[in-house]
């Protein structure tokens, strides 16, 4: 989930009427409780607060992103917005 700018930008082109990447999920019923996103690097608070409210979680590798150049995991953000 919002691993890096390019594939971001991606899923906004295929689905344009879409709020965000997450919001792609949400509408197709995958964003619920229990449900782990991967990487969650690039998401805004509005994004962070939605996954926070429905019980979602994100799971991170910051080695991973660092080595794949990705970006760093916003952990005051999401503190701050409820995530886990």
């Amino acid at each position: 989930m919002a691993e890096n700018v390019d594939e971001v930008r991606w899923v906004h082109e295929l689905f344009p009427h879409a709020r965000s990447y997450l919001d792609v999920n949400s509408q197709a019923g995958l964003l619920r409780e229990r449900a782990v996103y991967a990487h969650c690097i690039h998401l805004d608070d509005t994004d962070r607060a939605c996954m926070a409210e429905r019980g979602a979680v994100a799971a991170i590798s910051p080695t991973s992103h660092l080595f794949l150049g990705s970006g760093f995991f916003d952990y005051a953000s999401a503190d701050r917005c409820g995530l886990r």
